[in-house]
């Protein structure tokens, strides 16, 4: 679960396909009020239910709508390599932020204080045109103001163990079978580096079986819904110049994110494209 962020060119005016949405999702929510009766969505038959998704979905057609009420005629997705970084996630159309401690908003906002909101502005909004010229300018007081707290501060990120809290007779019972799990990992991974600088999570822990990190700190804490957690503080490995580390990773997405928006003010009418901000 997360932030997910989609560019789109738009067809027809932007005005006409927002509009046009926002009058078939009206009536859709009106199908669903008559089709329940009073009853709350739980306390509904699945006739019921059923029978509200079939309305609605003939609404849509007869709209000229897809099935999830989208005027696909009116809007192409744009999804772009990145020319910097081809192999990132972050794509030009398409940015992404995990809701948990290691997705780019949580980092950002603990290393600068804001984050992907604050370049957009979407304001509750679910698609809109941004200010492409304001968003420039202000992703790249965010990027500078990020490589300042790098270049300060280090490549150290923290990694939040919280994950691994669970029912106590699922844990490991000794040390015997936590060094075998993790040699079980190892063999069978070591060749397939994951994740954020090759840490990744199972239902046996967290792993890093290629590059490994140097261990900074551990720590008890308190994680962001008031629980008991632990903390491991991390800096990159030394490895060999230019090597990536995990703290790379969300500095290329920044940088892809600027990049998406140079695109779009280079096109023909910047103002045609919109962003579909799905939190």
């Amino acid at each position: 679960m997360g932030l997910d962020v989609y560019l789109y060119k738009m067809n027809k005016p932007v005005h006409e396909v927002l509009e046009l949405e926002k009058v078939a999702e009206d009536a859709a929510d009106q199908i669903w009020v008559n089709a329940m009766g009073g009853k709350s969505y739980e306390d509904a038959t699945q006739d019921e239910r059923d029978e509200a998704r079939a309305k609605c979905k003939e609404y849509y057609a007869a709209s000229g709508l897809d099935e999830w009420g989208r005027d696909n005629q009116g809007r192409e997705p744009i999804e772009l390599d990145s020319e910097k970084y081809p192999e990132h996630m972050f794509k030009i159309g398409y940015l992404r932020s995990s809701y948990n401690s290691g997705g780019l908003n949580s980092f950002l906002r603990d290393r600068t204080g804001q984050d992907l909101y604050d370049v957009f502005l979407p304001m509750g909004r679910s698609e809109f045109v941004p200010d492409w010229k304001k968003c420039k300018t202000r992703c790249k007081k965010i990027l500078t103001k990020f490589r300042k707290y790098l270049n300060e501060n280090g490549n150290f990120t923290v990694l939040d163990m919280s994950t691994l809290l669970r029912d106590a007779k699922d844990y490991p019972k000794g040390k015997a079978e936590v060094l075998g799990l993790f040699n079980a990992e190892r063999k069978r991974n070591e060749s397939k580096p994951q994740g954020m600088g090759g840490w990744y999570s199972t239902c046996d822990g967290m792993f890093c079986v290629s590059d490994p990190p140097i261990l900074r700190m551990l720590t008890m804490g308190m994680d962001s819904c008031g629980g008991v957690t632990a903390y491991a503080v991390i800096e990159s490995a030394p490895g060999a110049p230019g090597a990536r580390g995990p703290v790379d990773w969300y500095l290329e997405a920044l940088e892809v994110t600027l990049e998406m928006i140079e695109w779009v003010l280079k096109q023909d009418k910047p103002e045609d494209y919109t962003l579909h901000w799905s939190a």
